[in-house]
């Protein structure tokens, strides 16, 4: 968007979460650019307010976020590594204002020659086609002429999967805390959106707007074996994506109206299981090779990788096999993998956080065990669950996010 004044257009359907977020995002910018170091960066706005599709939750004091500020950094390239250092300390001001304190914000450092580069992506579509500069270059955006309207590789759905459910796990370690629940509603609703996104991606498929992809989830389950794996889950979709109330957050779901620690814990369970289905279904639709040997998705390039991946092979000659063999077959073999693949095994066994979940659950945490790039000294099933999730998490703050977040550890109730 070069406009000159790139709060002009709408961050939202609704006037009053409009306005809400309009404020909201210049506070972001003004906080971000007050703890910056060195010369200012050109700040880019990106994710569901720049598409104008901001939600909100409702209150009486009135429109509380449910929608995250997705914003890059662009900056000169002998800056760029300090300024991914700097992430953390620019995150800590961001929570310690009252101004923002109670959004989601999501910082990406990058340069004009990254964005040049940058692959074909949802992120990076929905960037070169609805980025807002905020403030700086109004060009800057036009280095990724090459990724507009391209169709985006059906794997980029399954990544959006895998960093979902690692983000699923996150809050489990704070459900005590009854202050947090709108927020664990929120990522339960965004998570459930999610799935649809990944779904349709995986499957081909690709809108930018929210608003046009219920009938792609709609289609993808009808003509696939979704409809069987995961039922119902277009109405689930629909009913998450709040499209009968425009820029209201989504409703939290049947049978969570009651908002109680007992109905949370039911619905991450229910989603646990959601994301291991579907997340099985996308590696064999994306794997050309899901009937070949299981070894054969081993790539590693040196010595000591090679011998990390072969520390998890046994889980993928075990159960849940199936899901092992598609989940690992075809893509490179490195920790973050196996990390992504541990935790679809935690999601789907959630129950065992709080000491409950079905009797299989064991053989899940089992195969998290055998194929995570950590090694777990408690045989305990609850203390293994909490073992492996606090380090996945850990992990995937560091590698993923750059140590942006604050990941709290849990542990056995």
């Amino acid at each position: 968007m070069h406009s000159t004044d790139p709060y002009t257009a709408p961050f939202a359907p609704d006037p009053d979460v409009d306005q809400f977020y309009r404020e909201k995002v210049r506070a972001v910018v003004d906080i971000v650019l007050g703890a910056w170091n060195g010369e200012a960066p050109t700040v880019v706005l990106s994710g569901s307010l720049a598409l104008g599709d901001g939600r909100a939750t409702r209150t009486p004091e009135g429109p509380g976020p449910a929608s995250d500020v997705d914003l890059y950094l662009v900056t000169e390239e002998a800056a760029h590594a300090a300024a991914l250092t700097d992430l953390p300390r620019i995150h800590g001001a961001l929570r310690r204002s009252d101004r923002t304190s109670d959004l989601t914000v999501d910082l990406g450092v990058t340069t004009a020659a990254r964005l040049a580069a940058a692959p074909v992506s949802i992120a990076n579509r929905t960037l070169a086609e609805h980025g807002r500069v905020l403030t700086g270059d109004r060009e800057v955006l036009d280095a990724m002429r090459s990724v507009r309207g391209r169709p985006i590789p059906p794997a980029d759905g399954l990544l959006l999967l895998q960093n979902r459910t690692v983000e699923a796990l996150v809050p489990v370690a704070l459900f005590g805390d009854s202050s947090m629940h709108d927020a664990f509603w929120y990522l339960h609703a965004k998570t459930l959106r999610d799935i649809g996104l990944s779904a349709i991606v995986a499957a081909g498929r690709f809108a930018p707007r929210p608003g046009d992809r219920a009938e792609l989830v709609r289609a993808t389950w009808e003509e696939s074996e979704l409809g069987k794996v995961v039922p119902g889950f277009p109405a689930r979709y629909e009913e998450s994506s709040g499209s009968s109330s425009r820029g209201s957050a989504p409703s939290r779901g049947s049978g969570s109206s009651v908002r109680g620690e007992t109905a949370l814990r039911r619905a991450w369970e229910d989603l646990g299981t959601t994301l291991f289905a579907v997340a099985r279904w996308e590696h064999r639709t994306i794997d050309p090779h899901a009937s070949d040997d299981p070894n054969s998705w081993v790539r590693a390039g040196s010595g000591p990788l090679r011998r990390r991946v072969k520390s998890w092979l046994p889980f993928a000659t075990g159960d849940p096999g199936a899901f092992a063999k598609a989940l690992t077959r075809g893509f490179p073999g490195t920790p973050m993998q196996g990390a992504y693949v541990a935790a679809s095994c935690l999601m789907a066994s959630a129950g065992t956080a709080w000491g409950g979940g079905a009797p299989d659950q064991g053989t899940m945490i089992a195969g998290a065990r055998a194929i995570c790039p950590f090694t777990v000294k408690d045989r305990r099933p609850d203390a293994a669950w909490w073992e492996l999730r606090n380090a996945i998490c850990e992990y995937w703050n560091e590698t993923v996010l750059g140590g942006s977040r604050t990941i709290e550890k849990g542990g056995p109730r």
